[in-house]
């Protein structure tokens, strides 16, 4: 198994990741959730994504420089949003947060990428959030485009129907990945 990465964010941060997530809501958009079901949970999903691509930036470039930047685009343009570049530096990695609803063990969970998403020679970091307080990400693992499977999900549960599903413990390194874009 893969150590885990967890990362608690600041308070002064976690003002500025709130506000963002607040701008974000402008042109947020789901490839998970219904169309009715993302009107009721748009606020949370925000500032999960929020939280994951700050924990993203931070532990892979030790530093927020790069989401700030990916934010302040996004902010000026909302809805355009990033563009696809969530931190700012790393233009193929594409951060997938999401709120740990089923289990409080970050290694139960799955990384979920749909159709859209995905990219030649793309990265997907899969970062799970607590609900509880102070903001945390778990940086789960990662993977290659290319390491997702030939064929999309299409099991009992319906709404990851067409999404291309890896288990957890199938995930790369976070310290691998580290290391790989300092080179």
């Amino acid at each position: 198994m893969n150590k885990i990465i967890t990362l608690t964010i600041s308070d002064s941060d976690s003002e500025i990741v709130r506000e963002n997530a607040k701008l974000a809501m402008i042109g947020g958009v789901s490839r998970i959730r219904k169309k009715e079901d993302r009107r009721k949970s748009l606020g949370e999903d925000q500032l999960v994504g929020q939280i994951s691509t700050y924990a993203g930036s931070i532990f892979l470039t030790d530093s927020p420089d790069g989401y700030f930047k990916a934010r302040e685009k996004a902010n000026k343009n909302p809805h355009l949003g990033d563009g696809g570049v969530d931190i700012i530096g790393l233009p193929n990695v594409d951060i997938k947060g999401s709120m740990m609803r089923y289990s409080k063990d970050p290694s139960k969970y799955r990384l979920l990428v749909r159709q859209k998403e995905r990219h030649k020679d793309w990265i997907y970091v899969l970062a799970m959030v607590p609900k509880e307080r102070p903001y945390k990400c778990h940086l789960v693992g990662w993977a290659y485009d290319s390491d997702l499977p030939e064929e999309p999900y299409n099991g009992p549960i319906k709404s990851l129907h067409g999404a291309f599903l890896k288990e957890s413990s199938e995930l790369r390194s976070m310290s691998d990945l580290k290391e790989k874009i300092k080179l």
